[in-house]
């Protein structure tokens, strides 16, 4: 049998092997390379429309892979990833806690800013107090900055749609 004329040879393919068999060039007309040591497409491979599932499944398996190797806080696995997550939701947090607070801070009257402003530095000062209590049983641990950072995050986020109502009431 005749090579046909571009498609990929055997020994083009696996220059390794150190006798071509050259009764049996074939070019196969489906997605797989004959590299894998395939000579005839298998029967339950009819066409490239029977490959396409295969495909797809890989397609969307490399995408997975990749979300969650570009985002580790979807699923932390080590006590060092937990923490640093942990850490990035409580400065999420925070952030979204000072964008409020300055619009609370400006739709509020001259005298009652100074009130939001002592009232603030007292809530910070309770939330620190209450987080550095919450992991009393892993005192010491290497979960004790992932609760600290959980428990600020918490607290923030609380504070934060508490600031938002003033706001809210502000307006009406």
């Amino acid at each position: 049998m005749q090579p046909i004329p571009g498609c990929l040879l055997d020994f083009e393919l696996a220059p390794h092997r150190s006798i071509v068999d050259t009764d049996h060039f074939d070019c196969l007309p489906w997605p797989l390379p004959d590299c894998i040591g395939l000579r005839a497409r298998p029967p339950c491979i009819r066409s490239c429309v029977d490959m396409l599932p295969y495909w797809i499944a890989l397609v969307l398996t490399l995408t997975a892979a990749a979300a969650s190797a570009a985002d580790p806080c979807r699923d932390p696995q080590t006590q060092a990833e937990m923490t640093r997550c942990a850490g990035e939701d409580y400065a999420r947090a925070d952030r979204e806690l000072n964008a409020i607070y300055a619009q609370v801070r400006t739709a509020l009257p001259e005298a009652e800013r100074e009130r939001l402003k002592l009232a603030q530095r007292a809530w910070i000062a309770s939330r620190d107090a209450d987080c550095e209590l919450e992991p009393y049983g892993a005192r010491g641990g290497s979960m004790e900055p992932m609760l600290m950072a959980a428990c600020k995050a918490d607290r923030t986020t609380q504070r934060t749609k508490w600031l938002k109502s003033l706001v809210e009431e502000g307006a009406r």
